[in-house]
C-alpha cells in the first residue's frame, strides 16, 4: 500500500510526495506556522487598510479644511460687509458725514479681511470674479461718497446706490457659489471615506474566509497524512491477528510512523518464518506419522489382496481354460472353414474344416501367405496379390463379404476343378492395434448348381413360353383385321383383351430372359460412341403415346450445354433409359412434368429423371430394386407391372461399374439416378445381346 496526494491536495504532486519524509513533529509545527502567517497576513491587510484611510483623510483635511475655513470667513465677511453697505446707504440719505467716513472706514477693514482669505483660498479662479465684484462695490462706494460730497441730485444717487446693491447681491451670490462647492466637495470626500471603509471590510474578510480555508485544508492534509498510514497499519495489523504474516506494509514515509511500519514488517517477516517452520515440523511430522499409518494399512490391504488374488487367479485360470475349451470345441465342430492370419497375411491357425477343405495338414500352412494356400480365381484368371480380399480387408480394416454374385472360385492350380466359395474376412483389433484378420469359407457348390439351374428353368421356361404366345397375339391381331369374318363389339372387346394380355405376357417372358442373360453373364456388350442426349430423345419417341394420353411434358436440361460422346452399347443403355422414362410416364399425374437432367461431375457422367408423381413409401424403399416387388401405391395406380423392371436396370447399371439410387417424397415425385463413366462401358464377350 502506498500513501500519494490527496484529493484537492493544494501542494504539488512532487510537494506531496516530499512532505511525507518529515517527522511528524515538522508537520504539526509546519501547520502552525501556516495558520500564524494567515493570521499575520490578516492583521497586515487590517493595519494596511486602516493606514490607507487616515492617510487619504489626512491629505484631504491638509488641503481642503483651509479652503473651507477661508470660504467659511469670507462668507462671514460677505455678510458683515452686506451690512456695512446697508448701513452706509441709509447714512448717505444724511448730514451726518462723521458716520459715512466711519461706516466707509469700517468697510474698507471688512475688504482687507475679504482679502485675507482670498489669498487664503487654493482655487483663485473661483475667487477672480469676487475680487472684482469686491473691487466694484468698493470703487462703487467711493463714487457715492463723492457725488454726496459735490452735491448731485437724489435721483442719481439712488441710481448709484441701487446698482451698489446690485453689485453687493452679486458679490454674496459669487462668495456663496464657493461655499457650495466646498460643501459638496466634503460631502464627496465623506462618501469616499465611507466607500474606501467598505472595500477595507470586504478585503478584510475575503482574507480571513481564505485564510479560514487553507487552515482548514492544511489541517485536513496534515491530519490525513497521519491518519492515513496509521489506519492502513492498523488493517495489517488486524490481519497478522489473524495469521496472515505475508501481508506487507509499504513504507512510503521517512517519519515515525514510517519507523513503527518498518518494525511491523520486520515482525512480520520473523513471524512468518517461524510459523513457516512452526508448520515444516509439524507437517513433517504428521506426514510421518500418516506414512506410518498409511504403510500399515497397505501392508494389511496387500496381504488381503494377494490372498484374493490368489483365489482370482485360481478361478480365472479355471474360466479361461472353460472358455478355451468352449471357443476350441467351436472352431472344431464348424462346418465353415477358418483360417486366422497376422498382419503380414501369414496363417496362424486354422480348424479341421478349413485343413480337410484345402487337403492340408494344419502343420503344412501355418506361417505361410494366405494368398499361397488359398488361391482365387474369378473366371478363370487369378487374383493378384493387390486383388485378394485378407490383403484389402487389412490394408482398409473393414469387413468384407463375398457371395454368389462375386464369383469367386477357389483352385490349387488351374487344372484342378474350380469351386464356387462364400467368404467373409474381417480385422482382429485390440484396442488400436491390428492384431491380424479372421477368414470364415465354405463352399457354395450347391447353391451355384440351384442358381444356374433357375437360370435355365427361367430360360428354357421363357423360350418355351414365347412361341406359343407369339402365336396366340398373331391369331389376335388376324382376328381383329377380320381375316376370320367380321366380329361383333363384343367379340372384338374379348379378343382385345385377350391380345393385351398376350402382349403383357411377351413383355414378361423377355423381362425374365433378359435377367437370365445377364445374372447368367452371357450378356455381350458392343460399346459404341453414343450421345446420351440423341438417345433420350429417341426413348421418349417410343413412349409419345402414353405421354401424350396423360399430356405431360418432358424436359431435358444438360450441364454442361454440350457433353461429351461416351462409348456405350446401345441395348444396354436403351433398356436402362426407357424403363426409368416409363416409370415416370407412368406414375405420373396427368399434366405432369418429367425432368431429365444430364450432369458431367469430373469424369463421371449423372443422369436423373424426376417426375411429380405418387412417389415412394420410405418403409417400402429398401425393397423396390428386389425382383418383381411392387409398392402398395404403384399396384393401386397402376395394377399391371412385373416389378422386375428396376432389378433388370440395377443389374445393367452397377455390370458396367455404376451406380443407381433414388430420392423420393410421397406425392410429390421421385428422381432416379444412375452414374456412367466418360470412358463409357468396357467391352464383352457374350453369347447373346440384350434384346430378346
Amino acid at each position: 500500500m502506498s500513501y500519494g496526494n490527496l484529493c484537492g491536495d493544494p501542494l504539488s504532486s512532487h510537494q506531496s510526495m516530499n512532505f511525507h519524509h518529515f517527522k511528524i513533529k515538522t508537520k504539526i509545527i509546519f501547520g502552525f506556522f501556516i495558520i500564524l502567517l494567515m493570521l499575520i497576513g490578516i492583521g497586515l491587510t487590517g493595519v494596511i487598510g486602516t493606514r490607507n484611510i487616515a492617510t487619504s483623510f489626512d491629505a484631504f483635511l491638509s488641503t481642503h479644511v483651509p479652503e473651507m475655513r477661508a470660504a467659511l470667513e469670507l462668507k462671514n465677511t460677505s455678510n458683515r460687509i452686506a451690512l456695512l453697505l446697508v448701513q452706509f446707504e441709509q447714512a448717505s440719505g444724511g448730514t451726518d458725514l462723521a458716520a459715512r467716513e466711519d461706516i466707509k472706514t469700517t468697510l474698507h477693514a471688512e475688504f482687507e479681511k475679504a482679502h485675507y482669505w482670498e489669498n487664503a483660498y487654493a482655487d483663485k479662479e473661483e475667487l477672480a470674479a469676487v475680487s472684482v465684484l469686491e473691487e466694484a462695490v468698493l470703487n462703487m462706494t467711493s463714487d457715492i461718497t463723492d457725488l454726496r460730497e459735490h452735491g448731485v441730485s437724489m435721483e442719481e444717487l439712488h441710481e448709484k446706490t441701487a446698482a451698489l446693491v446690485e453689485k453687493r447681491k452679486e458679490l454674496d451670490n459669487a462668495i456663496q457659489v464657493i461655499v457650495d462647492n466646498e460643501i459638496v466637495l466634503m460631502e464627496g470626500v465623506r462618501q469616499q471615506s465611507v466607500q474606501s471603509a467598505l472595500r477595507t471590510e470586504k478585503l478584510v474578510t475575503l482574507i480571513s474566509l481564505l485564510s479560514v480555508l487553507l487552515g482548514i485544508l492544511a489541517a485536513l492534509f496534515i491530519t490525513r497524512s497521519i491518519y492515513t498510514p496509521l489506519n492502513d497499519l492498523s488493517t495489517v495489523v488486524a490481519r497478522y491477528a489473524l495469521g496472515k504474516f505475508t501481508e506487507r506494509i509499504s513504507v512510503t514515509l521517512d517519519d515515525e510512523i514510517g519507523d513503527l511500519m518498518k518494525n511491523f514488517n520486520l515482525m512480520a517477516e520473523r513471524l512468518q518464518e517461524s510459523y513457516t517452520r512452526l508448520d515444516e515440523k509439524t507437517k513433517s511430522l504428521g506426514d510421518r506419522t500418516h506414512a506410518a499409518l498409511e504403510q500399515n494399512e497397505n501392508l494389511e490391504r496387500t496381504k488381503t489382496a494377494m490372498l484374493s488374488l490368489l483365489e482370482d487367479a485360481k478361478l480365472l485360470e479355471d474360466s479361461l481354460r472353460q472358455e478355451r475349451d468352449r471357443v476350441k470345441a467351436i472352431i472344431t465342430s464348424m462346418i465353415e472353414g477358418l483360417v486366422v492370419v497376422d498382419e503380414h497375411h501369414a496363417i496362424v491357425m486354422l480348424n479341421p474344416a478349413a485343413a480337410n477343405f484345402l487337403g492340408m495338414n494344419a502343420s503344412d500352412v501355418l506361417g505361410r501367405d494366405i494368398c499361397d494356400v488359398i488361391p482365387l480365381y474369378r473366371g478363370d484368371e487369378l487374383l493378384s496379390a493387390g486383388e485378394y480380399p485378407m490383403v484389402q480387408v487389412l490394408a482398409s480394416r473393414l469387413t468384407l463379404t463375398i457371395d454368389l454374385e462375386d464369383d469367386i472360385n477357389f483352385r490349387k492350380d488351374k487344372n484342378t476343378k474350380e469351386v464356387p466359395v462364400a467368404m467373409t474376412m474381417s480385422t482382429l483389433v485390440s484396442g488400436d492395434t491390428m492384431m491380424g484378420g479372421i477368414c470364415i469359407f465354405r463352399d457354395i457348390t450347391i447353391l451355384k448348381q440351384l442358381d444356374e439351374a433357375k437360370v435355365n428353368f427361367i430360360s428354357i421356361a421363357s423360350h418355351q413360353l414365347r412361341t406359343p404366345l407369339t402365336s396366340m397375339r398373331w391369331f389376335s391381331e388376324m382376328l381383329l383385321d377380320g381375316e376370320a369374318g367380321a366380329l361383333n363389339e363384343e367379340q372384338k372387346h374379348f379378343v382385345e383383351r385377350v391380345y393385351q394380355g398376350t402382349d403383357r405376357m411377351i413383355s414378361l417372358v423377355n423381362l425374365l430372359l433378359q435377367i437370365a442373360r445377364v445374372e447368367a453373364g452371357r450378356l455381350r456388350v458392343e460399346p459404341k460412341p453414343l450421345d446420351l442426349v440423341a438417345m433420350t430423345r429417341g426413348v421418349l419417341l417410343t413412349i409419345k403415346t402414353g405421354l401424350d394420353a396423360k399430356k405431360q411434358t418432358v424436359n431435358i436440361v444438360t450441364h454442361p450445354e454440350v457433353l461429351p460422346v461416351i462409348p456405350m452399347d446401345q441395348e444396354v443403355i436403351w433398356q436402362v433409359i426407357q424403363n426409368l422414362l416409363s416409370n415416370a410416364n407412368r406414375y405420373s399425374f396427368e399434366g405432369g412434368v418429367i425432368t431429365v437432367t444430364i450432369t458431367q461431375k469430373d469424369r463421371v457422367i449423372e443422369y436423373a429423371v424426376k417426375d411429380n408423381g405418387i412417389g415412394i413409401p420410405p418403409d417400402q424403399a429398401p425393397k423396390l430394386f428386389e425382383k418383381f416387388y411392387r409398392a402398395e401405391n404403384a399396384l393401386q395406380m397402376v395394377p399391371e407391372g412385373s416389378g422386375l423392371g428396376l432389378s433388370l436396370v440395377k443389374s445393367l447399371v452397377e455390370g458396367w461399374g455404376g451406380r443407381i439410387w433414388f430420392e423420393s417424397e410421397m406425392n410429390k415425385g421421385t428422381t432416379f439416378y444412375f452414374t456412367i463413366s466418360i470412358d463409357g462401358m468396357k467391352e464383352k464377350t457374350g453369347a447373346v445381346g440384350l434384346v430378346v
